[in-house]
């Protein structure tokens, strides 16, 4: 192994040396020639991360590969159907090479639960024909299963703690976020160098309202894991929602650099309509102008509004007809939701989802 390091600013050769060394185990040689480099770079390591050296998370060389293969999707693609279904198949081959391997099933959990919160948000994973509740609770059976399987492995292992953290079928039990804010901060305790702790925080803090603490914590977020294509997307999703056009063109430009399928896939390039509707929903109650009505129809139908997510953009488009008092257009609607919530439980969910309420 040849390893050189160079002064990014000015592209200078600062240092550079060769390993020899004959594979025998190969988690060994890597911590071997990671504990030379650090050593000859002169670099101070602390505690937990030389432990980090030593301490793999398996001795499986095909478990660890595999979950490294996951990790890297989630860090380099945007978040779709394929790379999903791509990323289970490899976390679940690697729990069955290694079935003790805690960290692939707290990250097979995580990636099970993005799957039902993409049910019920974008209709992904249902097949034409399939019953949506049947694929829900199939999926929430697994999810289940990946984090009680990590829990009883080592119930205070990072990634575990980061699952339940992540859990976004809890969330929807109000008495689940004072849990979450426990976690987090236990977590950024305990690893404050952690970017994905800080980017959860940043959307506990978002659900709560306080948009300047969750953009605080998204930014950390970043700085932690710049190229992490997830992070940015997120961000990018949380400036839209709170109308912060500065940031999200900012972030916008990132997300095209680092990857621009993810930049093409937002949508974002403006504000999210979210944040205009809700405030025109407001004042109409307020006011009960005909006139508001007339300019949250030109929003919702102008081509050129952004939402959210699909889902987002067919709630507030029942909003629209339950303030024009269209109920045979709110039925048609809700047909479309497939998801068995009433207009209004779907509005009151909405709403908490994105912390507007």
């Amino acid at each position: 192994v040849t390893v050189q390091l160079i002064q990014a600013k000015n592209d200078r050769h600062v240092w550079a040396d060769n390993f020899d060394r004959e594979v025998l185990d190969e988690f060994a040689t890597q911590s071997a020639i990671a504990r030379d480099i650090s050593q000859s770079i002169h670099r101070e390591l602390k505690p937990d991360a030389a432990t980090e050296l030593v301490d793999l998370p398996t001795d499986n060389v095909r478990a660890y590969d595999l979950y490294h293969q996951a990790r890297t999707l989630f860090r380099t693609e945007p978040e779709t159907e394929a790379v999903l279904l791509k990323q289970r198949e490899l976390l679940e081959d690697a729990v069955e090479a290694d079935p003790e391997f805690v960290e692939a099933w707290a990250e097979l959990n995580a990636v099970l639960d993005a799957m039902i919160r993409n049910v019920r948000q974008m209709g992904w994973f249902v097949s034409e024909g399939e019953d949506a509740e049947a694929v829900l609770t199939l999926l929430r059976a697994e999810t289940r299963r990946a984090l009680d399987k990590a829990i009883s492995l080592d119930p205070d292992n990072l990634q575990t703690l980061l699952a339940q953290a992540a859990d976004d079928e809890a969330e929807l039990e109000a008495e689940f976020q004072e849990e979450r804010k426990k976690l987090l901060d236990r977590i950024l305790a305990e690893y404050p160098d952690n970017a994905m702790a800080w980017y959860l925080m940043g959307w506990w803090q978002h659900q709560q309202g306080n948009t300047e603490t969750a953009g605080a914590a998204f930014t950390k977020a970043i700085e932690l894991d710049p190229l992490n294509v997830h992070f940015v997307w997120g961000t990018v999703n949380h400036h839209a929602i709170v109308g912060e056009q500065e940031k999200l063109t900012a972030l916008n430009e990132r997300l095209a650099q680092i990857s621009p399928e993810a930049g093409a896939s937002t949508g974002f390039s403006r504000t999210d309509g979210s944040i205009r509707l809700f405030n025109l929903t407001n004042a109409f109650v307020a006011e009960a102008d005909p006139q508001i009505l007339d300019r949250y129809g030109e929003i919702l139908f102008d081509p050129e509004t952004t939402f959210f997510s699909p889902i987002v953009e067919l709630a507030h488009t029942m909003i629209y007809w339950a303030l024009r008092n269209d109920p045979d257009r709110i039925l048609a609607l809700e047909e479309r939701l497939e998801l068995g919530d009433s207009p209004a439980q779907f509005e009151v969910r909405l709403f908490n989802d994105m912390a507007l309420t």
